[in-house]
């Protein structure tokens, strides 16, 4: 399996090579998961959520937008109403209060919302420990733990938007 997708109408999609012989539909098929590739989207998902919870845990003015959870370069985006002069000293914040969070070693929760669909399917939210709770439909680590390799590489302003990207530290 190469990748992972999910449609317009929230089904979830395999992408692979197929090996041989033919598959007809109702039949049962294999999947092989790639292990590190698993691993390493996981870690980088998880640290884009430990980034929100960081910036919400400095108290900064930030609103999260968009973000690119993986491996050809990692960030989150952030809406601000003033961008900072100086962005150096956040990227040294930052990783100090994502630092404080991965070694708390919080535990990575899950919790249904039946009130609420999304494409139809019941709203699943992630939290650490019920710090940062919101909708998320992606693949996590269990532990905050297991982050302590991620490093902020760099942050950059344009115009309202700042943009936090993130890696592994053998990855930068």
């Amino acid at each position: 399996m190469t990748k992972v997708v999910i449609d317009e109408l929230g089904d979830v999609k395999h992408i692979g090579e197929f090996i041989n012989g033919e598959i007809k539909k109702g039949e049962n098929v294999e999947l092989e998961i790639n292990k590190e590739n698993r691993e390493l989207n996981s870690k980088l998902h998880s640290a884009a959520h430990l980034i929100d919870l960081a910036i919400k845990n400095l108290n900064l003015d930030w609103v999260p937008g968009k973000g690119f959870h993986y491996p050809e370069g990692p960030y989150v985006e952030y809406q601000v109403n003033i961008v900072p002069t100086d962005l150096t000293n956040y990227v040294e914040k930052i990783q100090a209060e994502f630092n404080n969070l991965t070694a708390k070693n919080l535990e990575v929760k899950f919790t249904f919302d039946e009130t609420k669909k999304v494409n139809g399917k019941i709203m699943r939210n992630m939290s650490f420990e019920g710090l940062g709770e919101l909708p998320c439909g992606g693949t996590h680590v269990e532990k905050t733990s297991e982050l302590n390799e991620i490093i902020i590489t760099k942050i950059k302003a344009k115009q309202n938007t700042i943009r936090v990207s993130y890696n592994l530290k053998n990855e930068s």
